[in-house]
């Protein structure tokens, strides 16, 4: 296994098991799919730009992938999920 992916292994895992990342990762602002949804057009976009290291790839696009995940639940999931029981209702 080379050696970039035994230190994103390793990264992925210790970040799993930080306290702070089940504050991050909670009912309250489900960010976990945005990680899913966002990562791979920046990891590509750094890619494109000229990064071709992963070492750098890597926080590069987990910084960007949070802000974007975390905007997106902000102004579009939370916004809907609020709408939710009014729209059921309606039907």
């Amino acid at each position: 296994m080379p050696r970039s992916l035994c230190s994103e292994a390793i990264f992925i895992l210790w970040f799993a098991f930080l306290p702070e990342a089940s504050r991050l990762i909670n009912n309250e602002t489900d960010i976990s799919y945005g990680t899913y949804l966002y990562a791979w057009p920046i990891q590509n976009a750094l890619i494109y730009t000229g990064h071709p290291n992963p070492l750098i790839i890597l926080p590069l696009a987990l910084i960007g992938a949070t802000i974007c995940e975390y905007l997106s639940w902000l102004l579009i999931e939370r916004t809907f999920l609020r709408k939710k029981p009014r729209i059921i209702d309606q039907v």
